[in-house]
């Protein structure tokens, strides 16, 4: 009985990542080597030959665990396999190459000999390729503006080896995501990410973010807006101001729609509305890009008794309004109290589910 003996050999195009082949011994066969890295976008080449005076008749290349023929002889057979070709050939060896390394190309390569009368043999090696994530589908759209009661369904798919996970994070008026069913929760896993019967809590920022395990992890961001009344917030109940000198109180603002003009905003001392640019006060509206956000400052004349007392920052749109008030007190200045000061909890409480604001530091200036 005629023996052959034949091997595998494994020729890499490129620099080298985290991709192992792992070759299953036979009789009379060897395969080297035995280990060989590639990254994803190499090109490779696989070599399978006959060792010693044996030769065959045939080469026969198959793919997966279901040996999907690839190519018999120097024919290609799979057509769908464009990147793979027979680069040389006889009846001693079989030479391929892979072009462009995908995720497709991972798994059981194997190499099949024909010697006339005589039992088949094989080699194989396996390919397992490391990579970090990559976006497969990602929601084109990265800002959102909703009704009421609507829903909204984000996707971040990513492909990768081993397989990515896909986590969800949420900076809204829950202070979390609100699931389908109601729960708020601080993270979600999950491709997709369905938000259901909006409420004013769904506003707010979104991310996905996509990791493996190999660097670098890649991550995307989105915006939604519904619609709901201003919520006004502060650093501090009370500041303190240096005499004979122009203090600045800002007060932070979340609403949809945004407030962004110093017509959405009144500044008040005591009961009494501060007109802009007169009597040495001046202030401003500022919105941020995120469509939700808006700061307003309020310059004051040089502080002295007469500008002392209780300040407030009202904020309005079509859906209400809310306002926070300070307490300016003449003297050395202090650092404020960690603590934020909310006014308007009425017209707060309807709103369960507004923003959780970061906070906005009243800021003395010479």
């Amino acid at each position: 009985m005629l023996s052959a003996t034949f091997c595998l050999i494994v020729f890499v195009g490129s620099s080298l990542t985290a991709v192992s082949a792992q070759v299953r011994p036979a009789p009379n066969l060897r395969a080297l080597p035995e280990v060989t890295n590639v990254k994803l976008g190499d090109n490779i080449t696989l070599e399978c030959a006959t060792q010693g005076s044996a030769t065959a008749s045939v080469f026969v290349w198959f793919h997966g665990q279901n040996k999907d023929l690839v190519f018999y002889g120097d024919d290609l057979h799979d057509m769908s396999k464009k990147r793979h070709e027979v680069v040389s050939y006889s009846n001693k060896m079989s030479r391929i190459s892979i072009k462009d390394v995908r995720f497709e190309d991972h798994g059981r390569w194997l190499c099949e000999a024909s010697f006339g009368s005589q039992p088949k043999e094989e080699v194989e090696t396996r390919l397992s390729i490391k990579s970090p994530p990559q976006w497969q589908n990602v929601t084109k759209e990265k800002s959102f503006s909703l009704h009421l009661r609507q829903s909204l369904q984000l996707n971040c798919t990513a492909e990768g080896e081993p397989a990515p996970t896909v986590t969800w994070t949420g900076d809204t008026g829950a202070n979390g995501i609100i699931l389908p069913d109601g729960t708020v929760t601080e993270y979600y896993i999950g491709n997709v990410l369905t938000l259901g019967n909006l409420t004013a809590g769904h506003s707010g920022h979104y991310y996905c973010r996509a990791s493996n395990g190999i660097s670098p992890s890649i991550g995307e961001a989105f915006i939604l807006k519904v619609p709901f009344a201003p919520v006004v917030v502060v650093r501090s109940s009370e500041v303190r101001a240096r005499s004979n000198e122009t203090f600045q109180i800002g007060c932070l603002i979340k609403a949809h729609p945004q407030v962004r003009s110093t017509s959405g905003v009144t500044w008040f001392r005591g009961s009494n509305v501060i007109t802009n640019d007169r009597e040495g006060y001046r202030y401003s509206v500022n919105p941020s890009t995120d469509g939700l956000e808006s700061t307003s400052i309020l310059t004051t004349p040089k502080v002295d008794r007469s500008v002392e007392g209780r300040y407030r920052c009202e904020a309005r749109n079509p859906h209400g309004s809310s306002q926070a008030e300070i307490r300016l007190i003449a003297g050395p200045a202090i650092k404020p109290d960690a603590g934020a000061s909310r006014s308007g909890a009425s017209s707060l409480s309807s709103f369960p589910y507004l923003l959780v604001i970061t906070l906005m530091i009243a800021i003395s200036r010479a």
